[in-house]
């Protein structure tokens, strides 16, 4: 997580298609099957990578993915919040791992974890090596492939927030998705008929999200790389920003300018014990908290901007 436009969470299913080829440091925690969410969640909020998760049922290993060059710095801050969580008792016995992991070794062995999923009501998404996978009939179907962006659908944040988005999406909207990873929330809205507008801080995300429309035979009105929200976009009826709690609170006047009146921020990637600095700053920028949506340790927000 970076306190920029791109600070939406990376998920650590990796390709090597659109980088060149690095090293890889895998972290990981094992631990009793009891203490599987709380050790995820703590992984993922130290490195702000997405876990996945694999071992036997009576214990379970949490791993994480990062350039080599990134990882020891992130390895001391995990051993620090894992002694943390021991003596407050919010965490039991952990075994805790570093290893390199080739590059070419992890651009295909990432892929056993990406599985046809159903990720909102009516919804499916699937990478492009399941070609036999059909959706149920009446859903629709995103073919992605996160290659070295962020973002396969799976990961809760992403969840959340479709499933605030959704319903506020009309035809014909203009959608901005800000931090768009490998575009997963502009494509689901564009497939409702919005008019999508998607940046990224990241040329990989970029990159992937322009192929990830490409490949669904759907258009972006325009995607671009950009630090924060880019000048150029409209103003928007939906904005969707799956960031972190700082970078959302930074950007809060930005956002809240781009909506019209009466339009939706949906705004995703928060820890709930951390939520309030944004919320604040979503009501110091004259938005209203509608509605909210919580799976585990995280939570997501629908916003909206007064109509007069």
């Amino acid at each position: 997580m970076r306190a920029t436009a791109s600070a939406r969470l990376s998920a650590t299913e990796r390709g090597s298609s659109l980088t060149p080829a690095v090293r890889y440091a895998r972290l990981s925690l094992t631990v009793a099957c009891r203490d599987l969410a709380a050790a995820t969640a703590l992984l993922e909020i130290a490195t702000g990578e997405l876990a996945a998760i694999t071992g036997p049922t009576h214990e379970r290993k949490v791993s994480v993915w990062l350039p080599i060059a990134r990882s020891r710095g992130f390895a001391r801050k995990v051993q620090s919040m894992i002694e943390a969580a021991q003596r407050k008792g919010a965490l039991g016995p952990v075994h805790f791992a570093m290893a390199t992991v080739p590059d070419t070794a992890w651009a295909t062995s990432w892929k056993r974890f990406y599985k046809p999923a159903r990720i909102a009501p009516g919804l499916w998404i699937a990478p492009s090596w399941e070609r036999r996978f059909r959706q149920p009939n009446g859903a629709a179907l995103l073919r992605i492939d996160p290659g070295m962006a962020f973002g396969t659908g799976l990961h809760p944040t992403t969840q959340l927030a479709l499933k605030l988005m959704l319903p506020r999406v009309r035809r014909e909207a203009v959608m901005l998705d800000i931090g768009c990873g490998s575009g997963i929330l502009g494509l689901a809205a564009a497939l409702r008929g919005a008019r999508v507008y998607a940046s990224d801080s990241d040329a990989i995300a970029v990159a992937a999200a322009r192929a990830n429309f490409a490949a669904n035979a759907v258009d972006a009105w325009d995607l671009a790389r950009a630090q924060d929200v880019p000048a150029r976009f409209p103003t928007a009826q939906v904005i969707a920003a799956n960031l972190t709690a700082v970078t959302l609170a930074r950007l809060a006047p930005t956002l809240a300018a781009k909506l019209i009146r009466g339009g939706w921020l949906i705004s995703s990637g928060v820890v709930a014990s951390g939520s309030d600095s944004v919320l604040r700053a979503f009501t110091r920028a004259g938005l209203r908290l509608e509605q909210s949506a919580r799976r585990g340790e995280w939570v997501a927000f629908a916003h909206r901007k007064a109509a007069r």
